[in-house]
């Protein structure tokens, strides 16, 4: 048994397990323990494999485990950085794959657990279960030969130029303000596998370029320049840490000794910096004169590009070079050389290690700008744009010369909090260049964007350590001016294959008739979202990098209980936007850019606050959908995206519900389309279409099937696809229609409407014609959905101004008309009279579908009303106009309303979501709503009239009371 530490015990003791496994246990006991009577816990862990009730009973013990709040209190045995739920996490992962356990710590743990032993002795069980687990490999963390075969073809694919003409236009747009700028310096910040290494790359085909590849080896494409990797990550030693350390200081400092310390690394990077980029600009000075002058300086460069190009990963590559080409090698190996003594020279030069002598804002550049040892480095620079202009149609433009710093992020080395002294170094050292034309651009697809492209904002972490915190920006004016940066780089295009094939005429013909069924093969999903997803030649190797880039890459394995990875994969599903009201986004959506493919579309310079968006992704929505199925993580996760950020404000939820609702319509499509038999039989299969029969009979309770069944054959038949949510800022209307559902069907999309969009919040497109026959645009169809967060519920009547027929919930046949009686119904008769307005398809904009050649399917969700008077679920229509519309009125969330809910989420996890996501209503949320005077602009709004009732008595006259009174009667006495 393993050893708890008191700290471990104290944990234990706080967070008691109380009854949370006794359900777990109970069924052990009572079903599993009498078919194996005579064998021991051994056998029965033994026989995992074969049976499945142990099985199962195996993986909700580890569930139950990892839900339990110690196991996340709780340290691993086996990464100190990490906890217990981890370990318990990956032990889960690694049986329910490969069938793999400790079956002795496994046996142990299951007689401690049946024999009722304490918390203690139980959580020492756990750890022996977990011990020495290694995390089983999922990722691309180190790209095997045959992915990285399938980059280097993918590299050289014809490039769609959109981006690099948005380059070429920022880069002159920069130039234009005539404000005092930092340095020409533009930063690439945009998430994993959207293509901004090779757009930098074709940036070299017209323009000189060096571009350094700093990645980790095996940690992408292009493969990396270790030789100068491992110059820029040198420490100082020998003579030249004793020549700094021992330089007389020309200031005087409050903290001596940290001030000598700081001022070591400073003058280091710095060193360091100025080598290389002189090293650089001298080596390929020389290769430059060694050229045909009688070249353009764009064959020039063509000629550059293609030398430092990656090798073929099939060539046969010299020992000791690596994946890259001999001429590439040889030219690092070059640059290295000279910059080591580059260094070594200036470190030993007294004047030079002056120059960091006063921790002042911008005092460093300032100094380093005038001192004499940085005009080697001026004067590299010149002979080489010098030597440039000597060749054919040479013309003085204001962008001569590029280098390239790509992965920039391996150069924060450090313990504990990143180091980002080099980097500082290297960025200052492009300011001394900015009089020449001479651009440098900086990429990285890991972490730490704040680092890269800083705000304006004082940085907390590093106050006061002049060796790595940013450049103040400031001139040496009385007052000192900010020099404004350089704005990022974000304009790099998704769904580049399919915008290709829509410039030809004829792949465009052939992508407007594909087949519907077409529509959710591996090939035609990655056409859309980042180009990366184009360059795998097997759906196994695309979905396997898409899982791993959707949790952080490397071999991590997706964890429900880690909010990063929660906010990962729903993202992908449900369309989330953050509240940037809330500081707390700030990190999440960093990390979301920075690990988790999230895509940036601006950045606020002066905050550091990053705009962002989730984009549509057919191939990582069904990643993320295989994620969450898998052993149920469904529930796990939807409570922690509940307790980690609906309920700390970090999430938009809608004002009326629409985040529930996007997610019982999903978690239906997960039941339909993969969890079902995912649970039945282990190995699903992803139909390319489903019907809105065996959508709706998912999503809904079992008990209104049959009035689901009253649906026409022609709608129940439709086909739909979606398998994530989209969203959009502009109002439908109806020339848009047949298109846009073709597009949403082709990228396997639903859509969440604007929010003023009238009468709907979501578009579901559905398809009338045979899935394997040519797309027919005539067939398009759509679901609509409008979601509803009152306590007082509405009608479809209401809603639409018609007259709708219910359908019977068990015959699926029309309810026969039921006579209005009574006082109370001629009331409510007389008050609709008064209040009769045009039937809603009579106004183009309320409606917008009065062309389409299909019925309408309304899905009306009361999401927060009881159904006490009233069913559930209630099915009308009302066909006396075209198209003929039918409704399915919900009320309420529960599993007796949702059937999906009943399947995935067996425990009440969807309850606190609901919640959680759903505004405050009521008469006082209603009156703090109303102080904001203009919210609704009817002057009732603001000034109700009081209202006399038949009794002579006075209300509010807000037409509460008379609405709750209309509309309690729902069981379709509209009909």
């Amino acid at each position: 048994m393993a050893t708890l530490s008191n700290q471990e015990k104290a944990i234990i003791q706080e967070n008691p397990i109380g009854c949370q496994l006794d359900s777990c246990l109970r069924e052990f006991e009572d079903n599993i323990i009498p078919q194996n009577t005579l064998a021991s816990y051994v056998d029965i862990i033994n026989s995992a494999p074969r049976d499945k009730a142990v099985r199962a009973f195996i993986l909700e013990i580890l569930r139950c485990l990892i839900s339990l709040h110690a196991s996340r209190e709780l340290p691993s045995h086996n990464t100190p950085s990490e906890i217990l739920c981890i370990d318990i996490s990956h032990v889960m992962s690694t049986f329910a794959r490969r069938g793999l356990l400790n079956t002795q710590a496994a046996a142990a743990f299951l007689t401690i657990l049946v024999d009722r032993g304490g918390d203690q002795l139980i959580w020492s069980a756990v750890y022996e279960l977990v011990s020495n687990q290694k995390t089983p490999p999922t990722g691309n963390g180190s790209l095997p030969d045959r992915s990285l075969r399938d980059l280097h073809h993918d590299w050289h694919r014809a490039y769609l130029p959109d981006s690099l003409d948005a380059l070429q236009l920022q880069m002159e747009e920069c130039l234009k303000d005539k404000s005092e700028y930092y340095a020409k310096t533009i930063v690439f910040v945009q998430s994993s596998g959207m293509g901004k290494s090779r757009l930098a790359d074709m940036f070299g085909r017209f323009c000189p370029m060096i571009n350094f590849i700093l990645r980790e080896k095996g940690d992408g494409y292009p493969p990396p320049d270790s030789k100068i990797i491992e110059f820029m990550r040198e420490s100082p030693r020998g003579d030249a840490s004793r020549v700094i350390i021992g330089s007389p200081v020309t200031s005087r400092h409050e903290t001596p000794g940290k001030f000598r310390e700081m001022r070591v690394a400073a003058v280091w990077n710095h060193s360091l910096a100025v080598g290389l980029l002189q090293a650089s600009l001298e080596t390929l000075n020389a290769w430059v004169k060694s050229q045909d002058h009688a070249k353009t300086t764009q064959e020039l460069a063509r000629a550059r590009q293609e030398l430092m190009a990656p090798l073929d990963p099939d060539a046969q590559v010299p020992e000791g070079l690596e994946d890259r080409s001999s001429k590439r090698s040889i030219f690092c190996e070059e640059v290295v050389e000279k910059a080591t003594k580059i260094r070594d020279d200036l470190v030993l030069v007294r004047q030079w290690r002056n120059c960091f002598d006063n921790e002042n804002p911008s005092s460093v550049r300032q100094h380093v700008e005038k001192s004499l040892q940085i005009q080697p480095l001026r004067r590299a620079a010149r002979e080489l744009l010098d030597e440039l202009s000597k060749f054919r149609d040479w013309k003085p433009t204001d962008s001569q010369l590029v280098m390239v710093f790509d992965e920039a992020t391996t150069l924060f080395t450090g313990p504990g909090k990143a180091d980002t002294g080099r980097y500082v170094a290297l960025t200052r050292i492009f300011s001394i260049l900015k009089e020449f034309p001479v651009w440098f651009f900086v990429l990285s697809t890991e972490s730490m964007i704040e680092k890269l492209f800083p705000s304006d904002r004082p940085s907390e972490d590093k106050v006061g350590d002049y060796a790595t915190a940013k450049s103040d920006r400031g001139t040496d004016d009385k007052p000192p001016r900010k020099l404004r940066l350089f704005p990022p780089f974000v304009a790099l295009r998704l769904d580049v294959e399919d915008r290709r094939r829509w410039r030809d005429p004829e792949t465009r013909a052939m992508e407007l008739a594909k087949p519907m069924a077409e529509f959710a093969s591996p090939e035609h999903m990655a056409m859309f979202g980042r180009p990366l997803w184009m360059a795998y030649d097997t759906p196994e190797k695309m979905y396997t990098v898409a899982k791993s880039k959707l949790i952080g890459g490397g071999n991590a394995t997706f964890n429900p209980i880690f909010a990063n990875h929660v906010f990962a994969v729903l993202s992908f599903r449900l369309s989330l936007d953050v509240c940037l009201e809330n500081p707390k986004t700030l990190p999440i959506v960093r990390t979301a850019v920075d690990s988790h493919l999230r895509l940036v579309i601006s950045m606020d310079q002066p905050t550091g606050v990053l705009h962002t968006v989730t984009p549509s992704e057919p191939v990582l929505a069904r990643s993320a959908m295989e994620l969450l199925c898998h052993m149920q993580y469904w529930a796990v996760a939807i409570g922690t995206f509940t307790n980690e950020f609906l309920k700390q404000g970090v999430i938009d939820k809608g004002i009326k519900g629409e985040l529930c609702s996007r997610l019982v319509l999903i978690l239906a499509h997960d039941w339909l389309r993969w969890g079902a038999s995912l649970r039945a039989q282990g190995c699903p299969t992803f139909a390319p279409t489903f019907t809105v029969e065996e959508f709706l009979t998912s999503l809904y309770a079992k008990e209104y099937h049959g009035a689901i069944r009253g649906l026409p054959t022609q709608l129940r038949q439709a086909r739909m696809n979606f398998t994530h949510f989209v969203s959009t800022s502009e109002n439908l209307y109806p020339n848009v229609i047949e298109e846009l559902c073709h597009d949403l069907l082709r990228s396997s999309a639903a859509l969440q409407l604007a929010p003023a969009q009238p009468t709907y919040d979501k578009l579901i497109p559905i398809y009338f014609g045979e899935e394997g026959d040519s797309f027919n645009l005539s067939r398009c169809g759509v679901i609509m959905v409008q979601d509803k967060n009152r306590a007082t519920p509405t009608t479809v009547r209401s809603i639409f101004n018609e007259h709708f027929t219910a359908i019977d919930h068990r015959t699926g046949k029309p309810k026969p008309n039921k006579p209005q009686a009574g006082k109370s119904a001629n009331r409510r008769t007389a008050k609709r009279k008064k209040t009769e307005e045009p039937a809603l398809r009579e106004n183009n904009q309320y409606f917008v579908f009065n062309e389409m050649k299909h019925p309408v399917l309304f899905l009306l969700f009361d999401m927060r009303v009881n159904p006490i008077n009233s069913p559930p679920i209630e099915v009308s229509y009302s066909i006396g106009n075209n198209p003929p519309v039918w409704a399915i009125h919900s009320r309420g969330h529960s599993k007796q309303v949702f059937g999906c809910l009943e399947n995935m989420d067996p425990g009440e996890q969807c309850e606190a979501f609901f919640l959680s996501a759903m505004e405050d209503t009521g008469m006082y949320a209603d009156i703090a709503r109303e102080n904001m005077a203009f919210h609704k602009l009817a002057r009732e709004f603001r000034r109700p009239e009081p209202s006399v009732d038949e009794d002579g008595g006075t209300g509010m006259g807000d037409g509460r009371q008379e609405i709750e009174e209309v509309d309690e009667d729902t069981q379709m006495e509209d009909a």
